[in-house]
């Protein structure tokens, strides 16, 4: 059998080279496999998920002279969230873009626009916490940052953050105190949607029930403990504020406490083990729109759609492939 073998190899191995010779004489090239298709880029295949009529076509008409084109494209972008998940970025890019643009233009109108981008934003956020987020900085002025507070005074930002403390404590007299000196209610009103875990406004009027509710302990007047009077005096927790006095915060509700009390004072204390005691090491996002595009990965450099890409304004297109004769063939 492996004398057959040997046979077999020798008598096909001249046949072989000789086709191949063959081919060289004619001029033949052997047959080269077809190169595979060039792959469509990932933003194509993610729009042709999305069941808008002429969409690639719209997105490549829109100029960055005409911001609310793009707002109202993603408005009709974002209405397609629930059947096509591949809407989302599309979405929130045309909503960011909307809002840069009409800012480096300068016109008017900008604080409006921007709670406009936020609340659409905040439909269709792919998490509760960026919901909330983006609903609290739709009540914020588009200037405003995390940091303001320290405009006005670094005392006053004290004075509001002592103040959430002393409510939390039951010491709603000396919290009062606290809001009546001059800017430290008005401060803690511009961010009260931190106070809320929903991110709606009117934290500071939950805020002044729970001052109300417990200005202090009326039956140990927030020492926890009675004494007993008698031959041996002994120390009895309170039985009216048993120990604690105080509103009942939610968990969430006093994370949004600490997280206001950490943008008043500026997250100047912000370490590891306190940020995963509080929030599991969640990040503490600043109310500033100007964050609003490096949170959700959008590049405002890039604001026109070329060829399936966003690129820059100034940029000049690609040109398509040139599907004639070369430029000039017909003098040659």
């Amino acid at each position: 059998m492996a004398r057959l073998l040997i046979a077999m190899m020798a008598a096909t191995a001249p046949l072989a080279v000789t086709r191949s010779a063959g081919l060289a004489l004619a001029g033949a090239q052997p047959p080269v496999a077809p190169a595979p298709a060039p792959a469509a880029p990932a933003e194509n295949r993610d729009l042709a998920a999305i069941p808008l009529p002429d969409l690639v076509r719209r997105l490549g008409a829109l100029s960055p002279d005409d911001p609310q084109a793009y707002f109202l494209l993603a408005e009709e972008v974002a209405a397609e969230v629930p059947v096509s998940p591949a809407a989302r970025p599309l979405a929130q890019r045309l909503l960011v873009l909307s809002y840069a643009l009409r800012q480096s233009a300068g016109e008017p109108g900008l604080e409006a626009h921007a709670a406009s981008v936020c609340l659409a934003l905040a439909a269709i956020a792919a998490s509760e916490p960026e919901r909330r987020w983006l609903v609290a900085m739709a009540g914020l002025d588009p200037g405003t940052s995390a940091h303001a507070p320290f405009a006005a005074s670094e005392q006053t930002a004290l004075d509001a953050a002592s103040a959430l403390g002393l409510v939390r404590a039951g010491h709603g007299r000396l919290a009062e105190r606290l809001l009546a000196r001059p800017g430290v209610s008005e401060l803690i009103e511009r961010y009260d949607a931190l106070l809320s875990p929903l991110g709606q406004r009117g934290g500071m009027d939950i805020l002044r029930r729970h001052i109300a509710a417990w200005p202090t302990c009326p039956e140990c007047q927030n020492r926890r403990v009675l004494v007993r009077p008698g031959p041996t005096p002994a120390a009895v927790v309170c039985a009216t504020c048993r120990g604690n006095p105080g509103p009942v915060l939610a968990p969430s509700e006093f994370l949004a406490h600490l997280r206001l009390e950490s943008v008043l004072l500026a997250g100047a204390q912000r370490s590891w083990s306190a940020q995963l005691a509080v929030d599991d090491g969640a990040p503490l996002r600043e109310l500033d729109m100007a964050a609003l595009p490096m949170a959700l990965g959008v590049d405002v450099s890039r604001p026109l759609y070329r060829h399936g890409q966003w690129v820059e304004a100034a940029a000049p297109s690609p040109a398509p492939p040139l599907s004639g004769p070369e430029p000039g063939a017909e003098r040659r």
